[in-house]
């Protein structure tokens, strides 16, 4: 049963995120799922549904220190650094 749960862990997706370059001035942003193995699937493809991110982009799913636990983690980075928060309290007046 175990190795039914844990078979598929590690795959590898099709294409790897990619790595910033030394220097690079873009604003990363992690996302880090974790739960059961077809809880973090599934949100996934809602993120994926939603266009916030391809499937291809996220880690392969890894035991997570929770026992029963997975977890699979998305890098987006920005071109743009912010350098100041815009006012959103007076952004529908």
């Amino acid at each position: 049963m175990k190795e039914d749960y844990l078979s598929g862990i590690n795959e590898t997706p099709t294409t790897p995120n990619p790595s910033p370059s030394s220097g690079d001035d873009r604003d990363p942003l992690r996302v880090l799922l974790i739960g059961s193995r077809q809880r973090v699937i599934r949100e996934r493809h809602k993120l994926f549904a939603m266009g916030y991110a391809q499937l291809y982009e996220w880690s392969s799913l890894q035991r997570a220190r929770i026992p029963g636990k997975v977890m699979s983690i998305l890098t987006k980075y920005s071109d743009q650094v912010l350098t100041e928060l815009p006012d959103l309290d007076n952004e529908y007046d």
